[in-house]
């Protein structure tokens, strides 16, 4: 009876220990109105940790990316705004951008 206590505690743990990792995981589609290094401003689609949503302003800031129309990669200059990939932006020359950008 006590290895079934025993067992049943230990299958419990290791039940909410893999629910709390597969939240860590999980995956968010964002939208980022952003300005590129020379003034072009476009909307740049990012996959993040959901928890990362916030510091995504910070971790783009800097970073070069391939633009469409472009062989080279680009740097972004300044992260505007960052919003769930079907929310919309607070405002609104981003969205006129957003309704504009071909997915």
């Amino acid at each position: 009876m006590k290895n079934y206590i025993k067992f049943s505690l230990l299958l419990s743990f290791a039940i909410l220990g893999g629910a709390v990792q597969a939240a860590k995981a999980e995956i968010s589609e964002l939208k980022c109105h952003v300005e590129l290094l020379g003034g072009e401003e476009i909307i740049h689609f990012v996959n993040a940790k959901k928890n990362d949503g916030q510091n995504m302003i910070n971790k783009l800031t800097g970073k070069s990316i391939t633009v469409i129309g472009s062989r080279k990669k680009q740097k972004i200059y300044r992260v505007k705004e960052c919003t769930d990939l079907h929310g919309s932006f607070k405002a609104s020359q981003a969205n006129q951008l957003d309704a504009a950008t071909v997915r």
